[in-house]
Parts: C-alpha cells; sequence; structure tokens
C-alpha cells in the first residue's frame, strides 16, 4: 500500500520535481562548469524517466535492513526469542504510516510548487543555517519517523516482552545515533574537494 501510494505521490509531483528551472536546481548549477551542467540536466531528464523505480527498491530495502536491525536489537539486547519474520512483521506494521506522510508530503509540494519540503523541524531552520550541522540535524528529524518508531518500540515490548520504557529507550537511541551521524557526514561531505581531472565516473 505504502509503494502505491508513493507510486501515485510520483507521477503527480513530477513536474515539479524535474523542473530544471527550481532555484534549488538553478543554485547548484551556478558552480559546475558548462559540461557538467549539462551532464546534470541530461541526468534530471533520465531519472525522470526511471527515478519511479527507486520507490519499491528503497521501501523493501528499508523493511530488510530494520527488520535486521530490530531483530539484533530483541535478540542481542533483550535476549529475547524471535524470529526475523516477526520483526519484518512489526517494521510492515509500522510502514503504513507512510502513506499519510506521502500525502502530507504530495499536497506540501503541490501548494508550495517546490520538492523542498520537511515534515519536522526542518521546515523552520533559518536560511543562514542551511548546510550547517544545526540546520541538517533538524532537517534530518521527521515526525512520522517518530510515529513510526514509536509504534515498533510498542511491538517490540509485546514481541520482546520487555517494558515499553526499554524498547522506546533503544529505539529512539538507535534513531537518535542515525540522523547524528547521517547530519555529520552531510555536513562535512560538501567541503571535500572533487576527485582530479581524468578520473572515470565509475571511480567517482
Amino acid at each position: 500500500i505504502a509503494v502505491l501510494v508513493g507510486l501515485m505521490s510520483h507521477f503527480i509531483t513530477m513536474d515539479i520535481s524535474h523542473d530544471p528551472n527550481l532555484p534549488e536546481f538553478q543554485q547548484k548549477l551556478e558552480s559546475l562548469t558548462e559540461e557538467q551542467r549539462q551532464i546534470a540536466l541530461d541526468n534530471l531528464e533520465g531519472s525522470r524517466e526511471h527515478s519511479w523505480m527507486q520507490i519499491p527498491v528503497v521501501a523493501f530495502m528499508s523493511l530488510v535492513v530494520i527488520g535486521v536491525v530490530l531483530l539484533g536489537l530483541a535478540k542481542g539486547v533483550f535476549q529475547a526469542e524471535v524470529t526475523l519474520r516477526e520483526m519484518l512483521v512489526l517494521k510492515g506494521y509500522a510502514s503504513i504510516l507512510l502513506v499519510p506522510e506521502t500525502v502530507l508530503r504530495t499536497l506540501m509540494v503541490l501548494v508550495k510548487g517546490s520538492p523542498s519540503v520537511h515534515t519536522g523541524p526542518g521546515a523552520f531552520v533559518p536560511a543562514e543555517w542551511a548546510g550547517t550541522f544545526v540546520g541538517n540535524l533538524m532537517t534530518a528529524i521527521n515526525l512520522f519517523d517518530l510515529w513510526q518508531g514509536w509504534v515498533m518500540g510498542v511491538g517490540l515490548a509485546v514481541l520482546a516482552s520487555v517494558s515499553q520504557k526499554k524498547a522506546f529507550f533503544a529505539i529512539f537511541t538507535l534513531y537518535l545515533l542515525w540522523i547524528v551521524v547521517g547530519a555529520a557526514v552531510e555536513t562535512v561531505a560538501p567541503r571535500i574537494p572533487p576527485p582530479p581531472p581524468g578520473i572515470p565516473p565509475s571511480i567517482e
């Protein structure tokens, strides 16, 4: 269900998200050479036809990866006798929250006319904080992710026979670690100089 809603949202907002005249895209083009600009424009046009494939792939990868993480958490930390199937079902139930999130994001994109929308404190990040660690951290926080974490915490507490307090603490500690590391990488990555000319794209 979540994948189908995601695909519908993709095609509804495709003209906006793949518009080469978007201020965000034009700003990125300013720092590129003429050749690099043409490549970026060609990639944007090419992704228009194939980017929808990422939606089911990312959804199922997320299901499996988080299912394995929950399994490791239940067995390694709580010493619980659970199965991977149970953890996949738990993440699957939590993933239904992608539906209201996707619907809300779609409406926000259509109203704003830009794919740059946030369902968390990222909506209040001032322009001067953009690209900073604090700005990236605030942008990474998603209220629907927190909602999913709450649902998984309830399910994990039941399946692993532990208190909800312990389950919530474990899940939200991992979530906090994830967004902090992600924000740090995103902050440092733009400062890393590009590879010297002549290196094949596959290595870049």
